[in-house]
């Protein structure tokens, strides 16, 4: 192998330098490219080995008791109180048909291990991912997130017959347009909804059995509920024409509080 002192480059000609230069930066540029490729193809490996597709299930009927069940299969978790909710975003069309959801989950393993992990369903499939697993104590976050197991069956109660009377009554949003629950409020346990009121947004109620009712600033629940804002995304009606669908800018319009409880 050829070794190049310094002394000799600095006698190299300065064509021949910076050629060499050029032939370094290259060379470097290459192992670097190499390097990231490498990189990305093992963290690709990583979150294939680490997913799971849920068999027969999709957004159509990912919010069933059998979906639930298959979910905990999954992340190997005999007790279902020990796993907890982080956030969720739920997307529903005009009609009423659940189109998507993404939840993101912390399972606590054990005193010194938790696992999050994220949900995620289309209307072609379901799939379920370990993302991280964190070697500490997360048990404090039962304080501020609700179970799965009331959680799931409260999140269901979306599709009710009346929500969607009152969605579309209130709200339409068109046959092409869509209803999206967010719950992004860090503390699903006990949500601070009252700054979403006084902006004007509707508060309503969904109890266990489906039944829907307003409610006000300083409303104190009678349970615990999954919470979400409600955007709508409706059809404007004025620019779309024949076969062209054009959507409206999401805008919030409701607080939505779906009753914690077993599946009906």
């Amino acid at each position: 192998m050829v070794q190049l002192t310094f002394a000799q480059f600095k006698r190299m000609k300065p064509k021949y330098k910076r050629r060499l230069i050029l032939v370094t930066l290259i060379a470097l540029a290459l192992c670097i490219g190499v390097l990231f490729g490498i990189s990305k193809g093992i963290e690709a490996l990583r979150v294939r080995l680490n997913t799971t597709t849920l068999d027969k299930i999709t957004a159509a009927n990912v919010l069933d008791k059998a979906s639930m069940n298959k979910i905990l299969e999954v992340m190997k978790q005999d007790d279902p109180a020990n796993v907890l909710v982080v956030d969720s975003v739920l997307t529903m069309s005009g009609e009423g048909r659940v189109t998507g959801l993404t939840m993101n989950l912390t399972n606590l393993v054990s005193q010194g291990s938790a696992e999050e992990w994220r949900l995620t369903a289309t209307e072609k499939k379901a799939k379920l991912r370990k993302v991280k697993t964190r070697y500490e104590n997360l048990n404090a976050q039962r304080l501020r997130l609700m179970e799965f197991k009331t959680y799931y069956p409260a999140l269901s109660r979306a599709a009710s017959p009346q929500l969607l009377t009152l969605l579309t009554d209130r709200a339409p949003a068109g046959a092409n347009g869509s209803y999206t629950f967010t719950d992004h409020f860090g503390n699903n346990l006990s949500p601070e909804y009252d700054s979403f009121l006084a902006r004007g947004l509707e508060g309503v109620w969904v109890s266990r059995i489906g039944g829907v009712s307003g409610f006000a600033e300083g409303y104190a629940r009678p349970n615990d509920c999954a919470p979400a804002v409600v955007s709508v995304e409706a059809v404007d009606t004025a620019r779309s024409k024949n076969k062209k669908v054009v959507l409206l800018p999401p805008e919030d319009r409701f607080v939505v509080l779906l009753e914690a409880g077993p599946y009906a």
